[in-house]
């Protein structure tokens, strides 16, 4: 009977990507079922000043994050468009006179973009905002 070896931290890094890569993959396709967009948002570049249109507390309940801002028009990403909490997060920004454009994201694409909300630019706005 073969030894079974512990995995070292080079291969459990190697399979963690495989399995993120698989993870945005299943996203992309159930985008393409869903008939929307699909954005890998968390590798995407967030501006700072977007994130004061929604709480940090109401992206994560909603499981969503506002990524890209022309005027009024929002393009926001969601996990599950279909959530009642990504429903009631999205009506706030529709009520805020926002334009939405919905683009599918994986769970672990919008998880890993709420670190935006611990960035330093963001941290700093709302200091001021608060002053």
């Amino acid at each position: 009977m073969a030894d079974i070896q512990p995995i070292d931290e080079k291969q459990q890094e190697a399979l963690s990507r495989i399995n993120r890569d698989l993870e945005e993959k299943s996203a992309a396709e159930r985008a393409k079922d869903l008939n929307l967009p699909y954005i890998n948002v968390g590798g995407f570049p967030v501006n700072p000043d977007i994130l004061h249109i929604l709480s940090p507390e109401d992206a994560k309940a909603g499981m969503l994050m506002p990524f890209y801002k022309t005027g009024k028009k929002l393009r926001v990403a969601v996990f599950d468009p279909a959530d009642l909490k990504t429903a009631a997060a999205l009506k706030k920004l529709e009520e805020a006179g926002f334009s939405i454009q919905l683009n599918l994201a994986s769970k672990a694409g919008v998880e890993d973009s709420f670190r935006h909300y611990l960035s330093d630019q963001y941290r700093m706005k709302e200091e001021t905002k608060n002053v």
